[in-house]
């Protein structure tokens, strides 16, 4: 994460980091592509919610439009699960790259975590309050495959960072479907030093969480919700991260309810 917005956060992060990233990485799970009887390769990253009482999958829209006819599958507790890709079953916003599929009531019993769309919202923010943003996927350069085993050893990461004001505008993107976050692979803090990150290619389809509060006051779980599904990252014209707006995801469930 990049500290040059607020130099307290620094000091925060050994506190804070890992219990908040425990409890929202519940809901955010790897994605695989296979093809016919060969193992699974890393692919992408999904968020698991329910709108209106029906469980769905929330990822950007390439992450399906690239499996050029390979299964996906969704990690499981123990496994992969394969979700069928049918048109019947989606709801896509193409100039958000963002898409919703639509999962069979037994997948509440999957053993994974969904978290409730229908109830996350942009905040009223106060004088003097703060935004901090959580990026939160997997990135392909960070699993391990076993391909004797047919396993892939997946690793979840994290940045934490703030909004880049300018990142839709440079694009020529709405800023009511599309939010920006600072994201620097040369100058970002890990595990509380300063190193290179490597490309975070597969972290599109996973969670970008907000947390605010006074600026006085470290991060925690008691004011924070999705803001987004993460879809791209540049480096160029700026270093910065994209995702679809909550209410894009919102929008895409209350699609498929209505199919």
């Amino acid at each position: 994460m990049r500290i040059k917005n607020a130099p307290q956060l620094a000091a925060w992060l050994p506190q804070i980091k890992e219990p908040i990233n425990s409890y929202l990485s519940r809901y955010v799970r790897a994605l695989a592509a296979q093809e016919e009887s060969l193992p699974p390769e890393a692919w992408a990253s999904a968020v698991t919610a329910i709108y209106s009482g029906q469980p769905i999958l929330l990822t950007a829209k390439h992450v399906l439009d690239r499996l050029a006819g390979r299964r996906l599958l969704l990690e499981g507790p123990n496994h992969f699960q394969h979700i069928p890709v049918a048109p019947d079953s989606l709801a896509a916003n193409e100039a958000a790259d963002a898409v919703a599929i639509r999962l069979p009531p037994q997948s509440l019993d999957w053993g994974i975590q969904f978290l409730v769309l229908d109830m996350q919202q942009e905040p009223a923010l106060a004088v003097g309050d703060m935004e901090i943003f959580v990026a939160m996927g997997f990135p392909t350069r960070e699993t391990e495959r076993h391909v004797q085993q047919r396993q892939l050893a997946l690793t979840s990461v994290s940045y934490w960072t703030f909004e880049h004001h300018d990142g839709c505008r440079l694009l020529r993107r709405s800023a009511s479907d599309c939010l920006a976050i600072k994201y620097d692979r040369e100058r970002s803090f890990q595990y509380g030093t300063q190193r290179n990150l490597k490309k975070p290619h597969g972290m599109s389809g996973g969670a970008l969480w907000r947390l605010w509060g006074p600026v006085t006051e470290p991060p925690s779980l008691s004011r924070h919700a999705l803001a987004g599904v993460l879809t791209e990252y540049h480096e160029s014209p700026a270093k910065f991260m994209l995702s679809a707006r909550v209410s894009v995801a919102q929008s895409l469930g209350a699609q498929l309810i209505r199919s």
